[in-house]
């Protein structure tokens, strides 16, 4: 997001305001030390104003940028979309896109949720062979579409690392889950898809290589 430009009348009014406060607390410190007449309180009262002016003037710093850590690595990793593309057109190998599609970001939602008409439900994928997978997405508008597609009455989109994904989804594995999970990228037409058996494998694998 572009800085937006400070007006030129705020910043005159910003840098004189600024200047005759620190002046006036100047003059009232030096009045309250007079050696004659010492008075704390008209000290207190020049410290005061030199504050005042201090933030005044603040205001013609440029602001501070805040970015967490999470936001940095997102800035820095890789596009999914474009991996897969390269993937299956054969343009990096099996493992150059997994150690690279670790960093990417992807979007999901958690599996539990109401559809329609209120009711609980789990929205899963599943394959031809009963494999359940968690479906997860390379942009926001493919995992929005899908979840409006299912029925599904309201749900947060989150977005993390894939290997982030993966780590979750084998320790919820590990434990109380009902039924295994999988992961799958852009169901139902998608090139990439991790059963519950080979998981804890991928994971060790993309953690081992994503150091």
């Amino acid at each position: 997001m572009a800085e937006k430009k400070k007006s030129p009348v705020k910043i005159v009014l910003a840098i004189l305001s600024g200047l005759v406060l620190i002046a006036c607390g100047i003059l009232l410190i030096w009045a309250g030390l007079r050696p004659d007449d010492r008075d704390g309180r008209i000290v207190y009262a020049g410290a005061f104003f030199i504050i005042l002016g201090l933030a005044s003037l603040a205001y013609l710093l440029p602001p501070i940028p805040i970015r967490d850590k999470k936001e940095k690595l997102r800035r820095k990793a890789p596009d999914p979309q474009v991996l897969l593309d390269a993937y299956e057109n054969e343009q990096l190998d099996h493992a150059a896109f997994m150690k690279a599609f670790g960093k990417a970001f992807v979007y999901y939602s958690t599996p539990y949720g109401d559809d329609e008409e209120g009711n609980p439900k789990l929205f899963l994928a599943t394959d031809a062979g009963g494999q359940v997978y968690l479906p997860v997405f390379t942009t926001l508008e493919k995992a929005a579409a899908y979840h409006r597609q299912e029925g599904r009455a309201a749900f947060m989109i989150m977005n993390d690392p894939f290997l982030k994904v993966l780590q979750t989804t084998s320790a919820i594995n590990r434990g109380t889950a009902p039924t295994p999970l999988g992961l799958i990228v852009d169901p139902p037409e998608s090139p990439l898809a991790i059963a519950a058996g080979e998981l804890e494998a991928a994971e060790a694998w993309m953690a081992e290589n994503n150091r």
